[in-house]
């Protein structure tokens, strides 16, 4: 018999359920229900524990597999027809070997020239989830498809589907609709044996395919099929229109809706509800049914959301309720924003109300992938222990839980592109390679493999496979050697017959032994995962890759326990397809089932439950939030391919994306037992103007604007969580942070800045400093005072490494191997050499780009060398000195016959005069030297000499250690400014440059330790003291 169980509270249905679940005379036997979602059948499970102290041996089954059931049970436990997996193999191997016979061309245009096979599969995935469609919603069309037999395709407007449906189907015993079609014909010709069939308990699905409804309203003639219903109203409805009906009656009659004696039930019922009204008014128009209706509860109106459940319950509008904030709408500038917003409103509401814990609170979104990260970030951070929320997120699928697989599909990736060191640094640095090849410094390693030239192209084999012949020395292979031989070495960059490793520390050896383990297994397997293989040899090499990149320690063991599912499924869903295939559709079969939410894991689960929002998800809860709610964003649209048959003619009874979204909606209204949060993106936040919200949230505030009257039902939050705005006695603008009070008391007030050092420090002094910490010093004194005294490192370090070998170079990297060459040819050497390494070593462009840089390079040093040697042959001198307590020593180059030649490459700046005159006080003060002179290989010159630097060395070193305890207000390139202006002749510096860039106000050091204070005067008072001894400089020529 057919039961009909409707009411307006899930719960009340559930204590229906419950009465006729468990059959006493068979206690083991365990009954079927029959659920929409995972989510649905944990709720069930805790409801009845709750209720009864324990729930167990409920056999849960989807719709789909409930009508696969009672076929196997009548038909036999053979599988019966092919799922949409099975069936995207059938359709890609039909394809493959299609000939084009002038009716099936643009099939066979779109899926030629593609060698990977991708267009091919993703077309199978479309073609074959429509042909699974059909054989559900339109069972009339697939069987004449099948009784025509079509062997060509046709001119009609259906195309080449009849005749790929009946090459997908070549037995139509094994379509699904045949066989359902069979089995209904039995079932109403008493051919089925229900005996051993219990009880079917069909709870809280709001749509079922008419097709299988057929069916089950045929088996509810021979046994009890129970549906229980979540219905809004317990008035008829069925007569209900929404506008958009309206608007197409009254333009079909030419009538308006009032001639046509079209009434409003109540808007939002009937604009909303359109899904579920069809599907209520077909299913009881089953005159065989019985319908129950003892399980309506009228709402109980005193809330705004109260009275809405009550109108739409009955039609009639309650006085009792009055405007308040059980529903909250929040229009916020981003999703973080949103995510901050809801986090305050879950205190708010738990603080008010102390029957509501966290377990008590859903929070829905249409896209929770999106919404993830915010979520994480703001929850994962609370105000303060007290104020934590505990959460928990659900239907986030495989891919995004499981490190495991997430790397996995990376490595793939990686392996079978150009393997750049870029995408290799993602793999490195994830735990579950990095422990499987025990790298323990990968950022270290980094470096090295940039210094060392891995940049991309495993090896010449992968290189010609693109197409690339010419030797290169950037692959992964050529830096493998390198280092193999830099290790061997020593670091004496010697050419063998590859270039020895520059910087490879011994120490490091057994994690470049695990490094070198993990390029020899990337370059196997894309060899491996190139050419065609079956689909089941795929799958062992794609078990094999698992087993080699991923670690095995425990705790990945359930994230590996996935993956080989995944593999294994994929191998299930091909066991008859036995043609050779690319890599390629495969490892596309493999994202997209990591990519499915399979478990309701993270759903109800005492926590607050974060979810996407699912069709038949309308569990009751006290208080229910919805994210995301935006214009396009909800209701969802889903767009169909042109040749979707479906598409071109709905019916009632199609079950369509939009219209499912609208009646979850109006199934959340009415789930939500005490509050009701909504938000949506309703401002941008790059320009402010107004963002529309979604359709449903505007039909709900028209709704609460018109019958409650409330003057402005949406709340605006500001762009800036700190906004003084929440602080302003605002009962709708609020939050429980403490850190945004302050920060709002802060913001926009004239308050007195606070120095960030404003006494000296007593900081240890060290007893002695090599020259070059000296020159360090004086280069950036408050960054040294940082570093050395406080430990705070604010340079910018590098995480970005390149996708492609170097095409050029930067002035930092050009001006090292012009230092480099030039330091060659004055030691009598050649500095083909050292470009020979450089080029050796992929530090140079390849090519005519790098021959380029090499000409240049070699001018530069040769020339730059030939303006050094014309004052003598340099030299150098070991100095050791105590000054004031302080002991400096260090060695100084370039001392000739004519003095100490400092020499650049490139233009001289106001640090290299720095750097020079410390050394040039540094030799006189060991009487060595009378004169330095600055040159360049353009010939620019500068010279330090005379008397006026006797004293400057006492200077340096007070102002070096008086910087230990508080930051020197000193920078070159402003000393020097400004002690220039007091020069009587400043021509004879005029070949010192600015350096514009490199200067105190664009040093984030200078910004840290003196703030906004207006440090000019000082920089020019202490760059005036260092640089006094320039004005008594002997004239030069």
């Amino acid at each position: 018999m057919l039961n009909i169980f409707i009411g307006n509270k899930l719960e009340n249905l559930l204590k229906e359920m419950q009465k006729r679940l468990y059959n006493p005379s068979r206690p083991l036997k365990k009954p079927v229900v029959c659920v929409q979602t995972s989510g649905m059948q944990r709720w069930i499970g805790l409801a009845l524990a709750r209720e009864t102290g324990i729930c167990a041996n409920l056999d849960y089954l989807f719709p789909a597999a409930l009508i696969k059931r009672l076929a196997e049970r009548h038909f036999g436990s053979e599988k019966l027809w092919a799922d949409k997996q099975e069936l995207t193999w059938r359709v890609y191997q039909t394809l493959l070997y299609a000939k084009d016979d002038g009716r099936n061309s643009e099939l066979i245009e779109y899926i030629d020239n593609d060698p990977l096979r991708i267009k091919l599969f993703r077309l199978s995935q479309k073609i074959a989830d429509i042909f699974d469609q059909y054989q559900v919603y339109r069972p009339e069309m697939t069987l004449d498809w099948l009784n025509k037999g079509f062997s060509k395709p046709t001119k009609s407007i259906e195309g080449w589907q009849p005749w790929l449906f009946n090459e997908v189907f070549p037995d139509r015993r094994r379509c699904k609709t045949h066989v359902l079609d069979r089995f209904y014909s039995d079932c109403k010709a008493g051919k089925v044996d229900f005996s051993g069939t219990d009880t079917l308990h069909i709870f809280g699905i709001s749509v079922i395919p008419r097709f299988f409804m057929n069916i089950l309203l045929e088996a509810g003639n021979h046994t009890d099929v129970n549906f229980y219903l979540l219905c809004p109203t317990m008035q008829y409805w069925g007569d209900s229109m929404s506008d958009w009906e309206k608007r197409r009656y009254e333009k079909r009659t030419k009538m308006s809706a009032e001639e046509l004696l079209i009434l409003e039930n109540h808007r939002l019922l009937d604009n909303l509800g359109t899904m579920g009204r069809d599907f209520f008014e077909y299913l009881t128009e089953n005159a065989s049914a019985s319908i129950n209706s003892d399980n309506f509860e009228e709402p109980h109106p005193e809330s705004m959301l109260g009275g809405i459940q009550a109108e739409i319950y009955d039609f009639t509008q309650t006085t009792d309720a009055q405007a308040d904030d059980s529903i909250s709408i929040n229009s916020c500038h981003n999703p973080l924003r949103e995510v901050e917003v809801l986090y305050d409103f879950i205190l708010d509401t738990i603080n008010r109300d102390g029957s509501i814990t966290p377990a008590d609170i859903l929070v829905m979104t249409p896209d929770i992938r999106k919404y993830a990260p915010y979520i994480r970030s703001v929850f994962d951070n609370p105000y303060s222990t007290e104020t934590a929320v505990p959460y928990t997120i659900a239907d986030i699928p495989q891919k995004m839980q499981s490190g495991n697989a997430k790397v996995f599909t990376e490595i793939i990736l990686a392996v079978t592109d150009e393997f750049s060191l870029s995408a290799a640094a993602k793999l490195i640095e994830s735990p579950v390679v990095a422990e499987k090849f025990g790298l323990t410094s990968v950022q270290y390693l980094l470096d090295i493999l940039e210094r060392n030239g891995a940049y991309w192209g495993l090896d010449s084999e992968t290189l010609r496979a693109e197409g690339i012949t010419a030797d290169t020395p950037f692959t992964w292979d050529r830096a493998m050697r390198r280092l193999a031989l830099g290790l061997a070495e020593g670091g004496r960059h010697t050419i063998y017959s590859e270039a020895a490793g520059a910087d490879v520390p011994f120490s490091m050896a057994e994690q470049i032994g695990g490094l070198m383990s993990f390029a020899e297994q990337c370059a196997k397997y894309a060899k491996l995962l190139t050419g065609e293989k079956k689909p089941d040899e795929w799958c062992s090499v794609l078990a094999e890759m698992a087993d080699r990149f991923l670690s095995d320690d425990p705790k990945y063991a359930d994230d590996a326990v996935e993956l080989s599912k995944a593999i294994a499924d994929i191998r299930e869903e091909t066991a008859q397809c036995r043609i050779k295939m690319p890599f390629r559709p495969v490892f596309e079969s493999l994202n997209g089932i990591l990519d499915e939410v399979k478990t309701a894991k993270g759903f109800i689960t005492g926590k607050t439950t974060f979810c996407a929002m699912m069709p038949m998800r309308s569990i009751p809860f006290k208080v229910i939030c919805v994210l995301g709610l935006d214009d396009g964003s909800f209701p969802r649209e889903k767009t169909s391919p042109e040749f979707d048959l479906i598409a071109a003619k709905p019916r009632k009874g199609d079950r369509t994306q939009r219209e499912s979204d609208k009646y979850l909606f109006l199934e959340t209204l009415i789930s939500a037992q005490k509050r009701l949060f909504l938000s949506y993106t309703g401002r941008s936040e790059t320009d402010n103007r107004e963002l529309v919200p979604s359709i449903i949230v505007t039909e709900l505030i028209r709704h609460l604007e018109m019958r409650f009257g409330v003057a402005a039902p949406v709340t605006e939050h500001p762009l800036h969580n700190f906004s003084r705005r929440y602080f302003e006695n605002n009962p709708k603008l609020y939050t429980y942070s403490s850190q945004r009070f302050n920060a709002a008391s802060v913001f926009g007030t004239q308050a007195q800045e606070k120095k960030f050092c404003p006494s000296p420090l007593e900081a240890e002094i060290p007893a002695e400093v090599t020259i070059a910490d000296l020159e360090r010093f004086f280069s950036n004194p408050p960054a040294y005072f940082l570093g050395r005294t406080l430990g705070i490192d604010l340079s910018i370090q590098q995480t970005a490494y390149p996708e492609t070998e170097r095409m050029v170079l930067d002035n930092l990297q050009e001006f090292q191997l012009r230092t480099e060459t030039t330091a060659r040819v004055l030691s009598d050497g050649s500095p083909d050499d050292i470009l020979a390494y450089a080029a050796a070593t992929a530090q140079l462009p390849a090519g005519g780009l790098g021959e380029g840089y090499k000409a240049r390079i070699v001018d530069s040093a040769v020339q730059m060398a030939n303006e050094i040697t014309k004052h003598g042959q340099p030299r150098s001198a070991d100095i050791d000195l105590t000054v004031n307590g302080l002991r400096i020593h260090g060695r100084i180059e370039g001392i000739t016959d004519n003095g100490l030649i400092y020499p650049k490459t490139g233009g001289l700046k106001p640090k290299d005069l720095m750097r020079a005159m410390i050394r040039h006080v540094l030799l006189l003060k060991s009487g060595d030297s009378i004169r330095t002179l600055l040159v360049n290989d353009k010939g620019d010159m500068a010279e330090l000499s005379g008397e006026g630097f006797k004293e400057t060395l006492e200077t340096l070193v007070r102002l070096f250690i008086d910087g230990h305890r508080a930051p020197l207000c000193f920078h070159p390139t402003e000393g020097f400014a400004a002690a220039k202006k007091t020069l009587k002749d400043s021509r004879k510096y005029s070949g010192i440059g600015g350096d514009l860039f490199y200067s105190a106000s664009n040093l984030p050091q200078y910004s840290l330790c003196f703030g906004t204070e207006d440090i000019t005067e000082r920089l020019m008072q202490t760059g005036i003291e260092i640089f006094k001894g320039l004005e008594n400089t002997d004239d030069w020529q």
